[in-house]
């Protein structure tokens, strides 16, 4: 967008302009003027560039030391998943997850890629993005060794990221399993009855308006949503027995029960290969402890959380119910 000189700066160009052009001398005052004025220009604009090559160069210093800061033993490309699975999660959806796995997985110079996570699932959706994501990495980097570590919680929809792997470690006290589908809704309709409040709804088809927190469920829509819970979980099962395969050693009523386990019974269970630590097991598996995190650090807004636990839930739930009275979770 082009930038309109300044009238002041105008003004005394044309005054210059007009002195000579009807006495033949230059004024003197305006041109040292003019000369003062170019002269803070050019200052502004000094104090405007000096900031962005500033960032030029830290960034470029910091790329530097993070690339010399390891030792002749290599590092692993590393990408750390927690919380719930959302989309907006700037650490847990798949909007973040997925270009730092792409990331991790063309570095070069990484003896391999660790995916650590620690989550209690969240939504199928976001899941089945990151884990086909990662199964078309691992084909297009078939020599990029890739390992999954749960930590916190690998369960429900954290569980089937982590069937993409072709090994998965635990933790000794790592929620392990959990492979069931829930959906929740909130029912108000007797309080609304109660207080004689009601809710008119207008629809064209009539099944266009299933479920609402305010009138009572009808049997036909229990009905689908079960159907809906029933397809995802089977999709869910399909998952983790190809990817387990002869490994899973439990009877599967138990298995995909919805149920979960410590790591030593999942390891019994065949729903992971060992249980270590994290240090461990980098160590084992590539030789060093080193690693290079490509994890999307969460913005400044994205870290403001109350400081009581308490409010910070409640207003988490407040939000909840304010967006949506319905959801569904692979949990």
């Amino acid at each position: 967008m082009a930038e309109y000189p300044n009238k002041k700066d105008t003004d005394i160009h044309e005054q210059l302009l007009r002195t000579i052009k009807y006495t033949g001398q230059t004024n003197t005052a305006l041109i040292n003027l003019i000369a003062a004025q170019e002269k803070q220009g050019r200052i502004r604009m000094l104090f405007w560039i000096l900031p962005i090559v500033f960032m030029i160069f830290f960034y470029a210093k910091q790329h530097i030391d993070q690339n010399n800061q390891f030792d002749d033993s290599g590092y692993v490309a590393q990408v750390i998943l927690k919380g719930e699975i959302r989309m907006d999660s700037p650490t847990s959806g798949a909007d973040s997850i997925i270009p730092a796995l792409r990331q991790a997985f063309s570095d070069e110079k990484a003896k391999g890629v660790v995916l650590r996570i620690s989550s209690p699932g969240g939504s199928p959706t976001q899941s089945i993005l990151i884990h086909d994501e990662l199964k078309k990495l691992q084909s297009e980097y078939p020599d990029k060794k890739f390992v999954v570590v749960g930590e916190e919680g690998l369960t429900s929809g954290a569980y089937w990221i982590a069937a993409a792997a072709k090994e998965i470690h635990v933790l000794p006290a790592t929620f392990t399993g959990s492979i069931g589908v829930i959906f929740s809704f909130l029912d108000i309709s007797k309080l609304a009855d109660r207080f004689d409040v009601k809710r008119r709804i207008i629809t064209a088809g009539e099944n266009k308006h299933r479920i609402d927190m305010m009138i009572e469920p009808r049997d036909e829509d229990i009905e689908k949503i079960n159907d809906l819970a029933s397809q995802i979980h089977n999709q869910f099962i399909k998952v983790v027995t190809d990817s387990r395969g002869d490994r899973l050693k439990g009877d599967p009523k138990q298995l995909f029960s919805g149920d979960f386990w410590l790591g030593e019974q999942a390891l019994k269970l065949g729903l992971v290969d060992s249980v270590t630590s994290t240090t461990a097991l980098l160590n084992e598996k590539f030789g060093t402890e080193n690693v290079k995190d490509y994890s999307r650090k969460p913005g400044f807004f994205d870290s403001i959380k109350p400081s009581n636990p308490l409010a910070y839930n409640a207003l988490e739930g407040i939000r909840n119910f304010l967006t949506s009275n319905q959801s569904i979770t692979v949990n």
